[in-house]
């Protein structure tokens, strides 16, 4: 048994394997199931409303053992291939290791006194992307690596910071006219990010419907575009989605550019799901247009691999970068190197170092390859709902996010009223709820509406598709799974009727 540290030895090198314990942790973790029954969250509040601060430094042992036997139970088992339903990707084995080198090594990234030549890494990862984003040549980026006055991105804690810094930045640029009616116009289906920033900033949110194929529609949108310049409203920004959180579905980028340029208003791309396919060859071209925005978000811990917390936002012309610079006397000064006179964050890991692993030890063929097999085993699953009477399908899957429902027995074959539609709804909630808690399987829900039921709001499950180590067996067993599930549930329903 390990003795009580001192404080002191804390901070010196211990004999202690701490590494060895917390494998075992892991390795136990990731070889259990995750079925929990039910998840009693009475039970567990009142469990940890006990937690005190110690007086003392606890036993080492001890605290492992509470880690493993309190902490650990309490996760959700997010890389097992049957969990279908989170845009949080599971990690290659290497990540945990860089991670302990970005804690081990606790540069700060906001100033290059506190990350020396990492700052300067950082900034040529992000050239990287952004080339592969824009396109332009390699002499444009010579003449951006001389001039540390602008940036052509930064790295964020994630998806929503990049959204925020964009939104801030195109209103910052059109404040410098004077003018305080301002306006940021995207889809019904923009990420909840989006209403932070017009919370944040002051600004009106206008959301514009969508088609059948949960893409903005194009006409309205300029029709907005209008309304509000009539109203006297200053447009700063204009956003397109690349793969929607509840469909995948991707915007028409090209149009909404030409919108952008027609009435001079900075286009930002909210490309956090699916921007990762720049790196793909055969894929790339679901983003055709994407090299027409202003500026793009990028989260790295959903199709590029990192662990939570690596979001990036690219700006095509790196002068934009200006709208957002922010100095003080003692870090960050203006004349500096500092990366963190663009970022809204202050203090922030070396996390770009996951992506410098990333892109080496996965590199693009190997994107290729677990995006080729993610569009396929959505495809796959997609024919597997149709062919099954017990599911509608709700969207023709265009990338690796597919949304579908379950229909009672007594539903099928017959036209749905909307108050059809409503118990569907209720027994879809509690589906998925069911499926939850038994913890075998994983899908997640939400709810919109549906142009094929007339517009009306559909509870419905919805499959997120990444995880290379999926295939169809784990498909067929989580529709397997639902299918048993909701028998029981049906016999309630029939009771009840």
């Amino acid at each position: 048994m390990t003795e009580n540290f001192s404080i002191k030895s804390l901070f010196e090198p211990s004999d202690y394997n701490i590494n060895q314990a917390l494998d075992y942790c892991i390795s136990d973790f990731l070889a259990q199931s995750d079925e929990v029954g039910c998840f009693n969250k009475q039970e567990i509040d009142n469990f940890f409303s006990t937690l005190k601060i110690p007086e003392n430094t606890a036993n080492m042992d001890d605290y492992i053992k509470d880690i493993k036997e309190i902490i650990i139970p309490m996760c959700s088992h997010l890389a097992n291939p049957s969990y279908l339903g989170h845009m949080t990707s599971p990690l290659p084995w290497f990540i945990p290791q860089i991670g302990r080198l970005i804690q081990s090594l606790n540069q700060n990234m906001v100033k290059m006194e506190t990350s020396r030549g990492l700052t300067l890494l950082e900034r040529q990862l992000l050239r990287l992307l952004h080339q592969e984003i824009f396109h332009f040549n390699d002499d444009f980026y010579f003449d951006v690596n001389k001039d540390f006055s602008k940036t052509t991105g930064i790295f964020t804690s994630g998806g929503t910071m990049a959204n925020l810094t964009a939104m801030w930045g195109a209103v910052s640029q059109v404040k410098q006219s004077g003018v305080n009616k301002i306006a940021v116009i995207g889809s019904e289906l923009m990420h909840y990010s989006f209403d932070k920033a017009s919370s944040l900033l002051g600004v009106e949110l206008y959301r514009i419907p969508v088609d059948h194929q949960n893409q903005i529609v194009v006409t309205e949108l300029e029709q907005q575009i209008k309304k509000c310049r009539a109203e006297g409203m200053t447009i700063a920004a204009l956003v397109a989605i690349a793969g929607t959180t509840d469909f995948g579905s991707i915007d028409p980028l090209h149009q909404i550019a030409e919108l952008g340029r027609k009435y001079h208003i900075h286009v930002h791309v909210d490309a956090a799901w699916a921007g990762a396919f720049i790196l793909s060859k055969q894929h790339v071209s679901l983003l055709s247009g994407i090299e027409r925005a202003d500026s793009v978000t990028i989260d790295g811990h959903k199709q590029m691999f990192m662990p939570i917390g690596t979001g990036m936002l690219f700006f095509k012309d790196p002068q934009f970068s200006q709208n957002i610079v922010h100095t003080a006397p003692y870090a960050v000064r203006r004349t500096s190197l500092d990366q963190g006179r663009f970022t809204l964050e202050g203090t922030r890991p070396a996390n770009m170092l996951y992506l410098h692993a990333c892109l080496h030890l996965i590199g693009k063929n190997g994107y290729d390859e677990i995006f080729s097999v993610a569009l396929n085993n959505i495809k796959i699953l997609a024919k597997h709902i149709q062919e099954n009477p017990c599911f509608e399908l709700l969207n023709d899957p265009k990338i690796n996010i597919l949304s579908y429902r379950y229909i009672p027995r007594i539903f099928r074959n017959k036209v749905m009223t909307p108050e059809d539609n409503i118990i569907i709804n209720h027994f879809n909630y509690q589906l998925q709820k069911e499926q939850r808690n038994k913890g075998t399987s994983f899908v997640s829900r939400s709810i919109r509406k549906f142009s094929q039921h007339d517009n009306q709001e559909l509870v419905f499950l919805r499959v997120v598709i990444l995880n290379p180590n999926v295939n169809e067996e784990h498909m067929v067993y989580m529709l397997e799974d639902q299918i048993e599930i909701a028998k029981q549930l049906e016999s309630y329903l029939m009771a009840a009727s």
